[in-house]
């Protein structure tokens, strides 16, 4: 009797089961989303006065010799990309271009594009924005290019002034 009480105890018998060990849930939060990269930008300005680097009078008329309406720079940008878990996001932007007189040379807002790959945070990114540059050079007022200099000028006056253009930038992030 006592092999019948083993034998239908062994048949019930099952090894215990250990319980499954949960595995956090990707936390998909606010900041999760935010990037930082490096990237090349090409800024070409928009509007009517050109960003003049030099002129000189030739014959009477003002002559610009070297301006700089297009502009390839190096910027350092931050974004943040909704619905970046799939692979690909999208989303605003803001690059500056540090520079070597003033603090910051340029700044930028707009909204980019980025591949990432699937389990990494790094991304390809792909961005259209506006760019100001606080201290671009101009021809002086009362100067136009092309024309006579004011009655009572002699030589070629500048100014400063904030110029904004339309900004591409590829970047990648960390």
């Amino acid at each position: 009797m006592l092999g019948c009480l083993i034998a239908s105890t062994n048949v019930n018998a099952q090894a215990p089961v250990p319980a499954p060990v949960p595995t956090p849930a990707p936390t998909n939060g606010v900041w999760d989303q935010f990037g930082l990269g490096v990237g090349l930008s090409y800024t070409m300005n928009i509007g009517d006065d050109n960003r003049v680097k030099s002129a000189e009078v030739v014959n009477g008329k003002v002559r610009v010799s070297d301006e700089e309406n297009g502009i390839p720079r190096v910027v350092l940008e931050g974004h943040y990309f909704f619905n970046a878990d799939d692979g690909f996001g999208h989303g605003p932007f803001v690059a500056i271009q540090p520079g070597d007189e003033e603090i910051i040379n340029a700044a930028a807002i707009g909204y980019m594009i980025g591949l990432r790959a699937s389990e990494d945070t790094s991304s390809w990114n792909l961005g259209l924005g506006i760019a100001a540059d606080p201290n671009v050079q101009t021809l002086g007022d009362g100067i136009e290019e092309n024309e006579e200099l004011p009655e009572g000028e002699t030589e070629i006056r500048y100014k400063e002034e904030t110029k904004y253009g339309v900004m591409i930038l590829f970047s990648t992030s960390w």
